[in-house]
């Protein structure tokens, strides 16, 4: 209820209502659901694709399960959230013949109901203070590291 006066309270209500009430017990297909509704509300036609259920590669984990992914979709090049510099090896990925590369958010500042911004709240906030059209542009805004 932080955010009834929010400026996009009932859309964004709406929304996270629909998420919350999936009954879905298996975190990975919640955490599906949830992002193909994000996408639906902020129009983006990025295709998600659940890798369990596609790719049969279960048995292979952590970087290696995604450069057998990389090569299923005969891809030649990794973006991955700057958080995986610790995990994933550029040598690793370029022996296997793909760039690897991580992504960054730019910083962004939007206003709140307080003088002073907060920032790194969640993106439940930046939605309830933004149109769909400023957060697609914070989405844009972005650096590979």
């Amino acid at each position: 209820m932080s955010y009834k006066k929010a400026p996009y309270f009932a859309d964004i209500y709406k929304l996270l209502s629909e998420i919350i009430q999936n009954n879905e017990n298996n975190i990975s297909k919640f955490i599906y659901f949830s992002l193909i509704k994000l996408n639906e509300y902020l129009n983006i036609k990025t295709k998600i694709v659940e890798s369990s259920s596609v790719y049969l590669n279960s048995e292979i984990k952590q970087q290696h399960r995604i450069i057998d992914i990389c090569k299923k979709e005969n891809a030649d090049e990794y973006i991955n959230l700057s958080g995986g510099k610790e995990l994933y090896s550029r040598e690793l990925f370029e022996s296997n013949g793909i760039r690897l590369n991580f992504i960054k958010s730019k910083e962004i500042q939007y206003k709140q109901f307080g003088n002073s911004f907060v920032d790194s709240l969640s993106i439940i906030d930046i939605l309830m203070f933004n149109s769909k059209d400023k957060v697609k542009m914070f989405l844009d805004e972005y650096e590979l590291i």
